[in-house]
């Protein structure tokens, strides 16, 4: 019933305009329940063991991809905070790689990140791999943090401030609205083929 549930919000959603024009991918979605079914079932396996269904993230990512309309909602639907942390490998939880790779996706489907400033204090670790940009490293005058970075080395995600987190998810539940309303590009590369545009931060 999810799907239905989410068919109705977005169908309900008002541009700011007035206007009510709805994406072709949405309107098909509440005509054939069992087109949006398969949409739910990838973004809820986001994150889980690949071993499980023998299935990636990243093919995941190129389906979620053919209808973004649909599927960006459902990923800002998705965002949790998450406790405020490095996450090695042996911390990583089902619940931050759920939030992460859901991040990913929606980097990767519209090609935009969001950032957001912290009251908070940073340790180093925080400001070398979240305080940036585009790149690690590059000018960042506004010191608006990312979400979540890696620790290539370690294999790991460091997670920003909650305050940061927070303002994030409801940026891109923002964005989620226009979405829903408009036609999005589709990505140049499948998801494979362009990792390192969407998977070090989002």
């Amino acid at each position: 019933m999810f799907h239905r549930q989410l068919l109705k919000m977005l169908l309900c959603l008002p541009l700011a305009s007035g206007q009510a024009v709805f994406a072709p991918t949405v309107l098909e979605a509440a005509a054939a329940p069992d087109f949006a079914d398969k949409f739910v079932s990838a973004v809820q396996s986001l994150g889980s063991a690949n071993t499980e269904s023998g299935i990636t993230d990243e093919e995941r990512f190129d389906l979620l991809a053919s209808a973004p309309q649909l599927t960006v909602p459902l990923l800002a639907a998705q965002l949790r905070t998450l406790p405020r942390r490095t996450y090695f490998t042996t911390v990583k939880t089902p619940e931050s790689r759920h939030v992460i790779a859901c991040l990913r996706a929606l980097h990767y489907i519209s090609g935009h990140t969001f950032s957001a400033r912290t009251q908070a204090r940073l340790s180093d670790d925080e400001r070398q791999f979240l305080d940036f940009d585009k790149t690690i490293g590059d000018s960042n005058a506004g010191h608006a943090l990312h979400f979540f970075a890696v620790w290539m080395s370690r294999d790991a995600e460091i997670v920003a401030p909650l305050d940061v987190q927070k303002a994030i998810i409801e940026k891109w539940r923002a964005y989620a609205q226009e979405a829903a309303h408009r036609s999005l590009p589709k990505p140049a590369k499948p998801a494979a083929q362009a990792k390192d545009q969407w998977y070090w931060y989002g």
